[in-house]
C-alpha cells in the first residue's frame, strides 16, 4: 500500500502512458504499478529515514514528495520498456531534477514543509554537547 502516492494519482500522472503496464491480455495490471510506486517510495524513504520519523504524515510533506515521486514514475514507466535515449528530455530532467531534491532532503540542505524533523537519536549517530571549550585560542598558540 502506498503511503504517499495513491494509484489512482499514479495512473493519473502517467494517463498517456499506461498502456506499458497493460498485461498480456491488454487489461491494466495495478500490480506492475503498484510495485513500482512501492519500489519508489521505498527509495524516498530511505533518503527521508536519515532526518524524519516515518512514515511521513503532514499533508503539506506528502504534497511536496508527489512532486518528487511522479516525474521519477514517468521516468520508471519510460525507462522500463524504452532505450534510454527514447526517454524524452524533459521526462530526463525532471527526473534528475528529483533525485537532486531527496539528496538535498537526505542532507539537510532543504526541509519538508510542515514536517517536524525526528529528534529520536540513531544508531551510528554522534551527538555532542560541549558546555566549555577544553583549549582557548590563547593555549594553542604556541602549537
Amino acid at each position: 500500500m502506498s503511503n504517499y502516492l495513491t494509484l489512482a494519482e499514479a495512473k493519473e500522472a502517467i494517463s498517456r502512458i499506461q498502456d506499458i503496464y497493460n498485461d498480456s491480455n491488454g487489461a491494466f495490471d495495478n500490480d506492475r504499478l503498484q510495485d513500482v510506486i512501492d519500489n519508489i517510495e521505498a527509495i524516498v524513504d530511505a533518503s527521508l529515514d536519515v532526518r524524519y520519523a516515518l512514515p511521513i504524515t503532514n499533508s503539506s510533506a506528502i504534497s511536496f514528495l508527489k512532486e518528487i515521486i511522479i516525474p521519477i514514475l514517468r521516468f520508471k514507466t519510460y525507462a522500463r520498456f524504452a532505450d534510454s535515449e527514447d526517454v524524452p528530455e524533459s521526462v530526463k530532467i525532471e527526473y534528475n531534477t528529483s533525485m537532486k531534491l531527496l539528496d538535498k532532503l537526505s542532507r539537510n540542505a532543504i526541509t519538508l514543509p510542515g514536517q517536524a524533523e525526528s529528534s529520536s537519536k540513531r544508531p551510528g549517530s554522534i551527538y555532542v554537547n560541549v558546555d566549555s571549550e577544553t583549549f582557548s585560542s590563547d593555549d594553542l598558540d604556541y602549537y
